[in-house]
């Protein structure tokens, strides 16, 4: 399974990051690396996401 990131995630993530980086830099790569991780745990557990028909 290929995971892509949209771009406007891609930006999210940067700005969620940037806004926690200026109060406490740690916490804001250990978030970084969790939501990483987490979206790496699809490849092996797909399922676990939630679907397009399911948003609706």
């Amino acid at each position: 399974m290929i995971i892509k990131f949209l771009i406007a995630a891609e930006e999210h993530l940067e700005d969620i990051y940037n806004m926690l980086e200026e109060k406490n830099q740690r916490r804001a790569i250990d978030l970084y690396n969790n939501i990483l991780d987490e979206v790496e745990r699809l490849k092996d557990f797909p399922k676990i996401a939630q679907s397009e028909s399911e948003d609706k």
